[in-house]
């Protein structure tokens, strides 16, 4: 696992994709996060399909945990 510093690049980056993934706030920071770590093996696991659907169109792999998909 790797942490990251929620830093003034990270927060600039979640504002942008908030705005254009219409995520919410601490989502679109996971998202600008990952971005980072773009070189790296990095997939998503949660039960929150706008996030899913958010992290999947920018090229991540993407694992739904809520069970049924729906």
């Amino acid at each position: 696992m790797t942490l990251l510093d929620v830093s003034a690049r990270v927060v600039d980056s979640a504002a942008t994709v908030a705005v254009d993934r219409g995520l919410r706030g601490y989502d679109a920071v996971h998202l600008a996060s990952a971005a980072l770590l773009r070189g790296s093996d990095v997939a998503f696991v949660s039960g929150d399909r706008a996030l899913l659907r958010a992290v999947g169109e920018e090229g991540f792999i993407t694992v739904d945990s809520s069970g049924g998909g729906r």
